[in-house]
């Protein structure tokens, strides 16, 4: 948004997320879910938005990943709720975590595949279609990670890797099919907290490059 809209949204956004390229969901300060139907004039040079009626009936969101048919969220209760895209209904909800979960994110390839990121200095890996309302199976990593882990984020070719930010500036690159589990440390820019990680494909030299980009308090790198 434009910064003189300011005024006119809720609050400062702590999560987006692109449900589909017309579809944008955002969370407030108070951890509401607001949708937004995104319109984009090419001509014009514009970005239209309209905010939805539509409510997902649930309070406190510290994060949420999902796709086109399914939303999954956390909240600062430490449950994990499942809901539909299409009707707003809740699917799932799962109330036996006994750490403060920072972030989730759905592998890009196989949707079953959820990765969790917490206090607790680990990774781990959910396999969603295994879930009940009684156990939650987690597969966690360990190895190098140190302190709390605030951002995750899928490679958009493999489904084996995955990189995670921690507290203190950390940034790593986990082959979860890889037996000794130890992540591949990438060179650190920072000694605060990582916000954010994101894959990306960049042509260069007429061939194309993904890169992983970092975002801390005060830069952005890749």
């Amino acid at each position: 948004w434009h910064p003189k809209a300011k005024s006119a949204l809720p609050s400062i956004f702590t999560n987006v997320l692109w449900i589909n390229q017309e579809t944008l969901l955002v969370t407030d300060n108070n951890g509401d879910i607001i949708e937004y139907a995104i319109r984009f004039d090419d001509k014009a040079k514009t970005i239209k938005d309209v905010k939805q009626n539509k409510s997902f009936g649930c309070k406190g969101i510290l994060s949420f990943c999902g796709s086109a048919t399914s939303l999954w969220t956390i909240s600062i209760h430490r449950n994990i709720s499942c809901f539909s895209i299409e009707t707003s209904q809740k699917i799932l909800s799962l109330d036996t975590l006994q750490i403060r979960i920072h972030c989730l994110i759905e592998n890009s390839i196989d949707s079953h595949v959820i990765a969790i990121g917490g206090n607790d200095k680990r990774l781990c890996l959910w396999n969603t279609s295994e879930a009940n309302h009684h156990t939650i199976t987690l597969k966690p990593f360990m190895n190098k990670i140190q302190s709390g882990v605030l951002a995750l984020s899928w490679h958009p070719q493999k489904d084996n890797l995955i990189a995670f930010g921690t507290r203190e500036g950390r940034i790593a690159i986990l082959d979860t099919n890889r037996t000794t589990n130890v992540p591949i440390i990438l060179e650190s820019f920072t000694s605060h907290e990582i916000y954010s990680l994101a894959w990306a494909k960049f042509n260069e030299n007429g061939s194309e490059v993904i890169l992983l980009l970092a975002c801390s308090g005060g830069k952005l790198v890749h």
